[in-house]
């Protein structure tokens, strides 16, 4: 008999969901809809009983979301043909075979630009790495399987990619989303690329491995970096205007791309002032802040240790340039190449499948709609005054350029709205074109927008190249 107080097993995983879901999640969805997944989840458990850590089910098999992609209804319609495709399957070789079934269903498609959810991806019967990788989780997950997206930021400072990773046979292993190589741990890219990050979203509060780069309460951002690319330790030691070592200040080691940073990871310094993290083997920007003041070192692939001085005030005006390089690729590399043959008789299944019955626009948003709440709660947001920010060059010429704008936030620079910001102490930062050797030289610099201007003319100093 159950006590007073007793709350189920799905109760319990429901609250789960809703404790560490976004804002957005919570008042858009329909209660009844995690309650629908974790009943169906649940029962995929126990009918399966696959083996992996207990902790895993919470962070990587009951979760519906997997990064932003719109939410629907696909475990309870594919959980149990899923679980029927592989029923007796060695786990690895279930990892394949579902692989191979997301390829049937869909393919990669360059500049493909639909809103779409995992079921969407499978009547267009198209989609990003992004949505394939979106797929070939939620049908692993619908299988019983822990499995997560990895995403990286190209360090030769252009695009992105997304894949898989699913835990079988006592470790994780990574695939191409709808890549069915006839192995795990198989890609034509993975050993050729300039990767300096390889981060996981996992909801909650979550402990494992690997190394962790943030948390914010309601996810943590994990980094498998040293899975796919060869890393070190890179220590940065921080000093006050006295020299003293700094202790408690917030340290971001930032990575140029896209006219942008990309934060690698975060970390506070200890009572020496001191931190030491794991990055991969390209040049990075480490920005350092307490206190009202910041600093700013280069710390280079072939470097373990660097120092800075907290000795620019944000509120006043200081500029630092760097030169920046990605990491060198190996050139031993062995490039992978897939069954051409095999994947062609996987996308004839696709093509008959779509010609019998073509995408229909209604269909796909009626899978977005169905879990939706049909009147959404207000929300009231901040209203916020605007100024507008026109960009000049010291040559004349503003074409082109890579320009970005951040402020501090807790410690740490935050990406800002591009070309109108409100009124404020700001770092802009700018870069050349790309060079032969894939070498960028980056500016950053403090500028203000006074209070009450419609527009303000800030003038940016480019780096010679």
């Amino acid at each position: 008999m159950c006590l007073q107080g007793c709350v189920s097993e799905q109760s319990r995983y429901v609250r789960y969901l809703h404790r560490y879901m976004s804002e957005e999640d919570e008042r858009t969805y329909k209660p009844e809809f995690w309650e629908e997944n974790v009943a169906k989840t649940l029962e995929i458990r126990d009918r399966t009983d696959r083996d992996y850590p207990k902790k895993y089910f919470k962070y990587f098999v009951l979760p519906v979301r997997v990064s932003n992609e719109p939410l629907d209804r696909f475990r309870m319609v594919y959980a149990d043909t899923l679980c029927n495709l592989v029923k007796g399957m060695d786990p690895e070789r279930a990892a394949l075979a579902i692989n191979t079934w997301c390829r049937k269903q869909a393919t990669y498609l360059d500049g493909w630009n639909k809103t779409q959810s995992a079921m969407g991806t499978v009547e267009y019967g198209y989609g990003l790495c992004s949505d394939l990788t979106v797929l070939v989780i939620n049908a692993l997950r619908a299988a019983g399987f822990p499995a997560r997206e990895v995403v990286t930021t190209w360090a030769d400072y252009r695009s992105n990619h997304a894949w898989v990773e699913v835990y079988v046979n006592g470790h994780w292993a990574m695939m191409g989303g709808a890549e069915p190589f006839p192995q795990l741990d198989m890609n034509a890219w993975k050993n050729g690329r300039r990767v300096m990050c390889a981060e996981i979203d996992v909801i909650g509060d979550y402990h494992g491995p690997e190394t962790v780069l943030s948390s914010n309460g309601k996810k943590t951002r994990i980094s498998n970096l040293s899975k796919y690319v060869p890393v070190k330790k890179a220590a940065v030691s921080v000093y006050d205007s006295l020299g003293r070592p700094a202790r408690g200040a917030a340290v971001q080691f930032l990575m140029y791309h896209e006219g942008g940073l990309h934060t690698l990871v975060s970390a506070t310094t200890g009572i020496r002032g001191r931190t030491v993290v794991e990055l991969g083997m390209g040049d990075v920007v480490a920005f350092a802040y307490k206190d009202g003041l910041f600093g700013l070192a280069k710390v280079s692939g072939s470097q373990d240790e660097a120092g800075l001085i907290l000795r620019h005030s944000i509120s006043g005006n200081s500029a630092a340039e760097f030169e920046l390089s990605p990491p060198q690729k190996n050139p031993e590399w062995g490039h992978v190449e897939p069954d051409i043959k095999a994947w062609r008789q996987l996308d004839s299944v696709r093509k008959a499948r779509l010609e019998a019955h073509p995408a229909d626009e209604a269909r796909v948003q009626s899978f977005i709609d169905e879990p939706r709440r049909e009147y959404l709660p207000e929300v009231s947001w901040p209203v916020m005054g605007r100024t507008r920010l026109d960009v000049n060059t010291n040559d004349g010429i503003a074409w082109g350029r890579e320009l970005s704008i951040y402020k501090v936030e807790d410690g740490s620079l935050v990406d800002v709205s591009y070309p109108y910001v409100p009124s404020g102490r700001y770092i802009a930062v700018t870069g050349t074109k790309r060079l032969e050797n894939y070498t960028y030289k980056v500016r950053l610099e403090t500028f203000s927008i006074p209070d009450g201007l419609p527009e303000f003319n800030v003038p940016v100093s480019m780096p010679s190249l």
